[in-house]
């Protein structure tokens, strides 16, 4: 029941509260006030909640004119409130005045918490993006796949020539039509997918605008050479990366991995892949053109220009709305765990590490036959290994059988392909699946190369690799080392002690290339590269070493 108190003048029951006022103060709480009704004995407040829930609160009192709220009793969102006045103390209807025009204050905070940059992030097709801080923005490091705008709706996708160019509506594809090119590359997309208010990036993620280039740009030296950090590093013909030689200045210190994705012509043909990418900005040109961003294999620097909207481009996604990422749990334990010792067909021991589920291999192959006992051939001349029908071939780096025991054998791919097996029984050569699922374990690629890494280096008298063997911890117990490779063209040895290259046992088709996936470790950098050995029809024929893991 309201209060009752004397009353100075007549309330009239016809006329609402007016002049509602809310003042919200972060700490104290809202004061909620209104013009006095003359006469009132009471209000009655009522509050529409951000749950969309409604509560009322009657208060007893002679012309009542605020209503105090401490910041406990709130949480982030709106608050939409109206009072009532009551003329009379009598129930049932208190001769209540009709109920004011609404009022409303937010209280802040309740949004999305900050991303914690250095986690991945996930769009609405599940797929997931490594992500980077790159001066104050936080970018995917890899290219969109998405094939569905934020709400669930689904882009133009299977257009052909002249569909893809009289599109003006948001359409995608994989370069070449091929969706192997999806994995690697991502996919292109017009400008009217990037441009739709439905969103393409994931949730609290845009295409970035013209300007945060020319920022990212900025951060990293100026236009001039940002290219160099920006581009994942190796070459196609080297057998190290994606890009055409000579991939000039890259190193990738950005963390941006930039990759030659090519694009899509506004008239429906397919170029430029390996050679160049290209990345959409948000922002307009003209009624025809918008800005975009470009890295191309010849040059370091970075390219900011504008072109046809109907281009299809790749796209990566920032957000500068984020936290770092706290550091991960070490993923490397105290002592590393053995699964025993191994024997090949030649009577090799190995020892061997746990790491995650898998059981590795501590040492590289040296078996000079297959696991039916069938010799592998161990070939010596330049000439042999280079030429010839496809054939599996072993050789030890520089002839030399010492070489043999420090770093095992090489292997061409023949080898490692065959039927007969080239690990011992129970085990396998790794697909890239199972690499990669180490390396995540360890970290991630741009980490776990120097936990895979043996610790030391020669210079100091301590280890196989060349100074600076930057990162090497080998906490992992993989003990990686720098066994080098012989060259498919000439049959030469190189990068002893600079680079120890392994097979896959699966291979890498975009639909242009076709070859072997291989991974190797680096004496400057800690990261693991994966790529694929491309160098024409002959690339099976490098010389890698082998490790096996337990199937």
């Amino acid at each position: 029941m309201f209060g009752t108190g004397l009353k100075a003048q007549v309330c009239n029951p016809a006329l609402p509260p007016i002049n509602l006022n809310s003042n919200y103060v972060a700490g104290s709480g809202v004061l909620l006030s209104w013009d006095v009704v003359p006469g009132s004995v009471g209000m009655q407040v009522r509050v529409e909640l951000p749950s969309g829930s409604v509560i009322s609160q009657r208060l007893g009192g002679f012309e009542l004119s605020q209503y105090p709220v401490p910041d406990a009793l709130l949480s982030p969102g709106t608050y939409t409130w109206r009072v009532q006045a009551a003329c009379s103390a009598t129930p049932p209807t208190f001769n209540a005045t009709p109920i004011s025009a609404p009022n409303s204050f937010a209280v802040p905070g309740g949004g999305p918490p900050p991303f914690p940059c250095g986690n991945p992030v996930t769009d609405i097709d599940g797929n997931s993006y490594n992500t980077v801080i790159i001066g104050d923005q936080c970018w995917m490091q890899e290219n969109l796949k998405v094939e569905r705008y934020r709400n669930g709706d689904a882009l133009l996708s299977g257009l052909t020539g002249s569909a893809w160019t009289s599109a003006t509506s948001g359409a995608f594809v994989s370069y070449g039509e091929l969706p192997s090119n999806k994995d690697t590359y991502g996919l292109l997309y017009n400008w009217f997918a990037v441009a739709d208010s439905r969103g393409l990036c994931p949730e609290g993620w845009d295409v970035p605008r013209d300007s945060q280039w020319v920022e990212l740009f900025d951060f990293l030296g100026g236009i001039a050479i940002a290219g160099g950090s920006m581009k994942s590093t190796g070459t196609l013909s080297a057998g190290t990366g994606l890009w055409l030689t000579p991939n000039t200045d890259a190193t990738n210190v950005s963390g941006f991995t930039g990759l030659p994705g090519g694009y899509r012509f506004s008239s429906g043909g397919f170029f430029s892949q390996a050679l160049t990418g290209y990345w959409w900005s948000a922002t307009q040109f003209s009624s025809a053109d918008a800005f975009f961003a470009a890295l191309n294999a010849n040059s370091g620097s970075a390219v900011r220009a504008f072109n046809n909207k109907s281009n299809g481009y790749s796209v990566r996604c920032l957000t500068t709305d984020f936290v770092e990422a706290p550091d991960p749990p070490d993923p490397c334990p105290p002592v590393p765990a053995s699964c025993g010792v191994v024997t090949d067909v030649d009577l090799n021991s190995y020892n061997t590490v746990q790491i995650g589920s898998q059981c590795w291999m501590k040492e590289n192959l040296e078996t000079t036959k297959f696991r039916n006992g069938d010799n592998i051939p161990i070939v010596g001349l330049a000439a042999a290994w280079t030429g010839g029908v496809p054939a599996p071939k072993a050789s030890a780096y520089d002839n030399n059988i010492m070489n043999k025991s420090l770093y095992g054998l090489m292997y061409n791919w023949y080898a490692v392909n065959d039927s007969r097996g080239i690990c011992p029984t129970g085990w396998h050569v790794p697909t890239s699946v199972e690499w990669q699922q180490m390396t995540t374990t360890l970290g991630g690629l741009s980490e776990a190369g120097g936990r895979m890494k043996q610790t030391g280096t020669l210079g100091e008298g301590t280890g196989l690799w060349q100074s600076p063997n930057a990162g090497a911890s080998n906490c992992s117990g993989f003990t990686g080392l720098p066994g080098g490779q012989r060259r498919y063209d000439t049959g030469a040895f190189i990068r002893l002690n600079t680079y120890g290259n392994w097979w896959m046992a699966d291979r890498f088709d975009n639909g242009l290339i076709n070859a072997p996936y291989a991974s190797y470790l680096s004496y400057n950098q800690e990261r693991v590269h994966n790529g694929t050995s491309v160098a024409g029809p002959a690339d099976e024929r490098n010389g890698y070493s082998v490790r096996c893991v337990k199937d």
